[in-house]
């Protein structure tokens, strides 16, 4: 036993949850999922993970965006993390990442 528990919402299959929108010849897909971790005597081992892709194609193009988000914390600080990425097909043309330190302010 491991006296951790684990909380996740997954919505749609990652690469297959897709909506056709016929009169203007266009998928669209979108899946999430969010993850918290605890361990039961350790609250500083809580970890919160949120993973979101979304797609749009049409015939000749597809472009997708994925974003993972983490969130941590210290006995000082909250650590927040996140990573945008678009894709052209299969092709990665922009990329974005962000680390935060935040302090906490405990009074």
């Amino acid at each position: 036993m491991t006296n951790e528990t684990v909380h996740t919402l997954h919505m749609g299959e990652f690469g297959a949850a897709l909506t056709r929108i016929e009169p203007i010849d266009m998928d669209l897909g979108y899946t999430f999922l969010k993850r918290h971790r605890i361990t039961e005597s350790d609250p500083l081992s809580a970890h919160t993970e949120v993973v979101q892709k979304t797609t749009m194609r049409r015939t000749g193009w597809a472009v997708r965006i994925e974003c993972r988000s983490h969130l941590t914390a210290t006995a000082d600080n909250f650590q927040f993390g996140a990573d945008v990425e678009a894709f052209e097909g299969d092709q990665l043309f922009a990329r974005r990442t962000w680390r935060l330190s935040i302090p906490r302010l405990l009074g």
